[in-house]
């Protein structure tokens, strides 16, 4: 799939995001990449944080809850160094917040 570079709202944090192709009805997934400090991400969105008001949303909403979990993941101990991937989980909040919510 096609990847993608988005800055973070909050840090400022450049990321390569490429969505992984998931089965029908399966999580959504993504290898996400920070540019500068070569730090890598597994993120998923359980389908249960997309259950939340309003019921669609759009693929600029779905990409900054993205943004918003690496964000958190960056905040949360332990520090998360070069050559290492983390797994970083979205949440209903960050759909939420992502939605304007």
């Amino acid at each position: 799939m096609a990847s993608k570079l988005a800055k973070s709202p909050k840090f400022g944090v450049i990321f390569q995001l490429t969505q992984t192709l998931t089965e029908e009805g399966a999580d959504w997934e993504w290898e996400v990449h920070d540019v500068e400090r070569n730090r890598a991400f597994h993120v998923t969105l359980p389908r249960a944080a997309l259950a939340v008001r309003p019921p669609r949303f759009s693929d600029a909403e779905i990409e900054k809850a993205v943004l918003l979990a690496l964000e958190g993941a960056l905040e949360e101990p332990p520090e998360k160094v070069p050559g290492e991937v983390y797994e970083v989980t979205i949440t209903k909040g960050d759909v939420a917040a992502a939605a304007g919510s």
